[in-house]
């Protein structure tokens, strides 16, 4: 388990790709349990997004959603003509 401390010192790292899946899994498991690491992980991903742009959205949005952030969903309603 890893504390606060560890977790936001390796965020940008976890956005990036940078960390082996066993650190991953840590941060993703302390993101969800802790409130305030859970915030710092979902403002972490609005700013990589803004520093990335669309092209990289989709990986940032799988990553994002491990801090609670919501996933948006399709939409269900058919349109008739």
């Amino acid at each position: 388990m890893i504390n606060c401390d560890q977790c936001l010192a390796q965020l940008d790292a976890y956005f990036d790709g940078a960390l082996d899946p066993v650190q991953q899994f840590r941060i993703e498991r302390h993101g969800r349990s802790c409130p305030t690491c859970g915030r710092a992980g979902r403002a972490k991903f609005k700013e990589k997004l803004r520093e990335r742009g669309p092209f990289e959205v989709y990986v940032a949005t799988a990553r994002t959603t491990a801090f609670g952030a919501r996933r948006a969903r399709p939409s269900t309603t058919v349109r008739r003509p």
